[in-house]
């Protein structure tokens, strides 16, 4: 997010996208061909970075709204990621929990 927010302001702005972008393809690929690694794991990882980086980047500003300060439009991008980013770690407790409860045995 931070790279493709100062797209302007970076001289060369395709070299760490390309770099980013192969890690991110690799990591699919090993995640797809080794059993042990789930490829949804990354995914995940991807729109949790992507959440978070929305909720914490220091210069988000984006002008889509008719205010004229930056401050309203960052609090409702802030608050929009933050309540996605909360809805996904919480779908994800009570996912894995509902998943594991049910195989559990608890008797000796």
């Amino acid at each position: 997010m931070d790279i493709i927010r100062n797209w302007k302001d970076l001289t060369k702005p395709w070299i760490p996208i390309l770099f980013e972008g192969t890690i991110g393809v690799a990591s699919l690929i090993i995640g797809i061909f080794v059993p042990i690694i789930d490829y949804m794991a990354h995914i995940g990882g991807l729109l949790v970075a992507i959440l978070s980086g929305l909720l914490i980047c220091p210069n988000l500003y984006w002008n889509f709204c008719k205010y004229d300060t930056p401050v309203k439009p960052r609090l409702i991008v802030m608050g929009i990621s933050l309540v996605f980013l909360l809805a996904f770690f919480l779908g994800g407790f009570i996912g894995f929990f509902r998943t594991t409860s049910s195989t559990a045995n608890f008797t000796n």
